[in-house]
């Protein structure tokens, strides 16, 4: 996979992980369930790069399984990380929001 490709799968998939993680949440706290929102990120991040990853592996040029891993690896570390500082910046923003 190139570099271009996986900048242009990045924001796609940081976008598909923060409504997953919302998703997550609320399934989570219907269930009484508590778990840490850097891991639900973390799940949501490797589910969607996986799912992005393997519906593009044709156009990105993917043939090998290491590509496959290196790629889902990669772009789900990458999503993981631009989910969690947009979870949690956009979180305090509106927490901020609120206060005035």
């Amino acid at each position: 996979m190139s570099v271009d490709a996986l900048l242009i799968l990045v924001p796609l998939c940081c976008a598909l992980s923060t409504t997953l993680t919302e998703l997550l949440k609320t399934t989570l706290a219907n269930f009484n369930i508590k778990l840490a929102c850097n891991i639900q990120a973390a799940i949501s991040s490797v589910l969607t790069a996986g799912i992005v990853i393997f519906s593009t592996a044709g156009e990105v040029g993917i043939n090998t399984p290491i590509e496959y891993a290196c790629g889902i690896v990669g772009c789900s570390v990458i999503t993981w990380v631009g989910s969690m500082v947009g979870y949690d910046k956009i979180k305090q923003l509106l927490e901020q929001i609120k206060e005035i």
